[in-house]
């Protein structure tokens, strides 16, 4: 595809068996061309073998000629997929920002749980990666790594090869504890004499309680 730098009307073409696209109708001015394959097995690129579209090589344009050699070479690419439950009735979670780290535990991307608790993460260059699953935003999970883990450092690992998806990288949260019941001290606040606290009712039986006077 190509867009106008400074705005205006682009295009878009698909290419054919051997590769070649061409490009219709764009008038004069300098455009962003940018490859993509929709099936996700490689990776983005923009001119000229440019990854992010600001630092792009410009392409000219004059309207009613031909700017050839225009080419890119996409790198191969693959995906992770999986799905993210509740881990005490199964149900799928929507809305939970799952994000993947490089080998360098650096964030290279971010996608949102669906309806069916599915996810699949965009175009990823073959390596080694990380996924932590956020249920923060949905207000009744916290966050969580693959496999299972508390922390980044932890993870296991997840290979990921050039053209194909890496799947069944689900993640099981477990319900945040809510109160239904407030805790309570009960006892005369004299020097000397014995408080009593109740812990209150709580979902998700919680193993520990902390204290704050």
């Amino acid at each position: 595809s190509a867009e106008q730098v400074g705005g205006g009307s682009g295009g878009s073409a698909v290419s054919d068996t051997n590769g070649q696209y061409t490009l219709t109708g764009l008038g004069t001015g300098s455009y962003v061309v940018e490859f993509s394959d929709p099936s996700g097995y490689h990776q983005t690129l923009y001119y000229n073998g440019k990854s992010t579209s600001a630092s792009a090589d410009t392409v000219a344009v004059t309207a009613g000629q031909s700017a050839s050699g225009i080419d890119g070479t996409l790198q191969s690419a693959g995906r992770i997929t999986g799905t993210v439950l509740d881990a005490g009735s199964n149900d799928p979670i929507t809305g939970v920002s799952v994000s993947v780290y490089d080998s360098q535990d650096h964030s290279v991307g971010a996608v949102s749980s669906d309806a069916q608790g599915a996810y699949e993460t965009g175009a990823l260059p073959p390596g080694t990666y990380e996924v932590g699953f956020d249920g923060s935003g949905t207000g009744k999970y916290g966050k969580q790594f693959y496999n299972g883990k508390a922390t980044l450092a932890l993870a296991d690992p997840i290979t990921v090869t050039g053209g194909a998806t890496t799947g069944q990288i689900d993640s099981h949260l477990i319900a945040l504890p809510t109160n239904q019941s407030p805790p309570t001290i009960s006892g005369t606040p004299l020097d000397g004499n014995v408080l009593t606290e109740a812990h209150g009712t709580w979902t998700g039986s919680p193993a520990s309680y902390g204290y704050q006077w």
